[in-house]
């Protein structure tokens, strides 16, 4: 019998003024495998190991040019 991979999840919530939560997941599988969850709710944004560095990028951007 084969055991299943292993799957870390480290997970932060946090509050916006609004009262509003947000939880973001990092999750990372034994094959050294990242995704990033963003969830408000019953919605969610998943971002695969490629996507994420852009993302950061990205949301870098967003908050210097505020």
């Amino acid at each position: 019998m084969k055991l299943a991979e292993k799957t870390i999840d480290s997970i932060t919530r946090l509050k916006l003024k609004s009262g509003t939560a947000i939880e973001i997941h990092l999750i990372t599988q034994d094959e050294d495998i990242n995704r990033l969850i963003i969830e408000k709710g019953d919605e969610s944004l998943s971002l695969d190991q490629e996507e994420i560095s852009d993302f950061i990028s990205l949301f870098n951007d967003f908050l210097e040019s505020m």
